[in-house]
């Protein structure tokens, strides 16, 4: 019987690939299996997008609590590599998530979903570096907004070749971090 992992690292994988264009043959061929093995496992594959969605995400919380209980990191550590979190090996480019915009929207909702739930970590954090004075006081919950914001947006409206996904996120959390002013 095939794992759940191996299913969803192939069907990432093709979708690294192809984006939703994928199809079950390529899937069950990657695996070794027949495609009615295949749809054994998963009903559809709108069904099967969905459960790699949920299992990129759940790999990131797992990061994510790695990191938040990490004693050898500072408090902004902690958070810049949170924010930044991305699963090694399913990194996945603009262009095939704006495939998921495109022709599932309402999975698209899903990701947009697990962008803005679970921040309980970087909360944490985040009060902890303001106790502390590393922070300022300020709007936790615009500032989850604006990160997601700027996440969507780049998904789906920013064409970049010469930049990763990764570096943009980076970008991203370094300007809501340190600002855009010049550093002395």
């Amino acid at each position: 019987m095939i794992e759940n992992e191996m299913l969803m690292r192939k069907a990432i994988e093709i979708f690294r690939l192809h984006g939703t264009r994928f199809t079950m043959d390529e899937i069950s061929e990657s695996l070794g299996i027949s495609k009615r093995t295949l749809y054994d496992l998963v009903t559809s594959k709108e069904n099967l997008i969905k459960m790699a969605i949920n299992y990129y995400f759940d790999s990131i919380n797992k990061i994510q609590a790695g990191i938040y209980h990490d004693s050898s990191l500072d408090i902004i550590q902690k958070l810049k590599l949170i924010l930044t979190s991305l699963p090694k090996t399913a990194s996945v480019e603009y262009s095939k998530l704006t495939d998921i915009k495109k022709n599932y929207s309402h999975l698209f909702n899903d990701i947009d979903l697990r962008l803005t739930n679970g921040w309980e970590l970087t909360y944490s954090l985040i009060d902890e570096a303001v106790k502390e004075g590393i922070l300022i006081k300020f709007d936790k919950e615009l500032f989850k907004r604006i990160y997601v914001s700027a996440i969507e947006n780049v998904i789906i409206n920013y064409n970049i070749e010469l930049k990763t996904y990764k570096e943009v996120l980076e970008e991203i959390v370094d300007i809501l971090l340190n600002g855009i002013k010049a550093r002395c």
